[in-house]
């Protein structure tokens, strides 16, 4: 406890830990208030699609939609930078010099990460929601359903949902970080995989649902994005795996991205 408590400290302290978050709601922000803005110059079936995104409470889930389709790639950055800090400020020596177990101070960083990842998700929400509000009042639509307390349980289940499914992400721009000691490479490579795997699901169908991002895709659940359930239906794209199957497979890939960073922090020379 003393040194998950360590942890959380330092991530809180660390800037990174904001600046990703701050950027996160500018986009969304950018996202909304550009569309409503831009609404009165729309054709008219565009802009029936686009009301959609302000009518509540269904609005709710389009914020998260849009908070998650942008957040897996800060959920990337945030597990790179984590790891890869700790080589390049030297943390981990003195973790070593001081008789604690490698492994065990690895765990108890992405533990911390977990958790902020789950507050900065809520936050994000909630301002998102907000945002959503004031765009609807821009567009000149009614939030009469913002109320609706029948969202609340649905609502609950896909950001827990997304919340796991962030967390892959998130270890494996950990595990790259680690394996290369540099936080820009976790980074490079988190991205250049989410890449290199939307291609290879369009090559190799069969083996397409079970590679990580797909499968943490599959935990989140297509209908949550907009246009999620027309990409489902997609000819040329391999149907998701069922949550069950897509939520052990996402965990099998968590593990896997936590035993290769400590296998490699153990081996690893660390002197002076």
């Amino acid at each position: 406890m003393r040194l998950f408590r360590a942890e959380t400290l330092k991530l809180r302290r660390r800037m990174a830990t904001y600046v990703i978050l701050v950027v996160l709601l500018v986009v969304v922000a950018l996202l909304y208030l550009l569309t409503a803005a831009t609404m009165s110059a729309t054709d008219p079936v565009s802009r029936t699609v686009a009301m959609q995104l302000f009518r509540f409470p269904n609005a709710y889930l389009y914020v998260l939609g849009f908070i998650v389709g942008l957040g897996t790639l800060f959920a990337v950055t945030f597990g790179a930078v984590t790891a890869g800090a700790e080589w390049s400020w030297g943390t981990l020596k003195v973790v070593v010099t001081r008789g604690e177990s490698r492994t065990r101070y690895l765990l108890v960083k992405f533990a911390a990460v977990a958790v902020f990842l789950a507050i900065g998700l809520l936050i994000a929400m909630v301002v998102g929601a907000l945002l959503a509000m004031l765009a609807a009042r821009i567009a000149g639509t009614s939030t009469a359903g913002a109320g609706d307390t029948s969202i609340l349980r649905p609502l609950a289940e896909r950001l827990l949902r997304s919340w796991y499914a962030l967390l892959e992400y998130a270890a494996i721009g950990f595990a790259i970080s680690a394996v290369f000691r540099s936080q820009i490479a976790g980074i490079v490579g988190g991205i250049a995989l989410s890449v290199f795997e939307t291609i290879g699901a369009l090559l190799v169908r069969t083996i397409a649902p079970y590679l990580p991002f797909r499968a943490a895709s599959a935990v989140i659940g297509q209908d949550l994005e907009p246009g999620g359930a027309a990409a489902s239906a997609n000819p040329f794209l391999p149907q998701p795996l069922d949550l069950p199957v897509a939520v052990l497979v996402t965990a099998l890939y968590i593990v896997a991205a936590l035993v290769v960073a400590s296998v490699v922090t153990e081996r690893a020379e660390i002197t002076g």
